[in-house]
């Protein structure tokens, strides 16, 4: 992976107008993001296209962001997840190497996040 490459993020939020926020934000970072507005929607991108990160809110309808997650994880096991919500969710549920952040977004922190998932694939792919 050359060190120049952008991420590409799958983004799961079920709040449309915060899905749309976070997809700008994170596009004005420079990364490439695939919004989706539920579990349903991320299962079948995940089944079609290869993501380095996904960044998903917990409190869902239907299939929720730890379960969404477990089911990604399964799928691709290089994939890094970070996990967003206005509350701390049980940790007995998530994998040890996930990582979260609470909203509202700290910016800055989910920016650092990102940037640590680059530099690790970049170590890892040799970029």
């Amino acid at each position: 992976m050359p060190s120049n490459h952008h991420l590409r993020v799958l983004l799961v939020e079920d709040e449309i107008y915060a899905l749309e926020a976070f997809q700008e934000a994170i596009e004005d970072e420079g990364h490439l993001v695939t919004p989706a507005c539920g579990a349903v929607t991320a299962l079948e991108a995940l089944r079609n296209h290869t993501f380095d990160v996904l960044l998903t809110d917990v409190v869902m309808p239907g299939i929720n962001g730890l379960e969404l997650a477990s089911q990604a994880c399964d799928h691709d096991q290089n994939l890094s997840v970070i996990l967003m919500s206005g509350y701390i969710p049980d940790r007995v549920k998530w994998r040890p190497e996930w990582d979260f952040i609470r909203k509202p977004m700290d910016w800055n922190d989910l920016f650092e996040k990102l940037k640590s998932i680059k530099l690790r694939h970049n170590l890892t792919r040799g970029g």
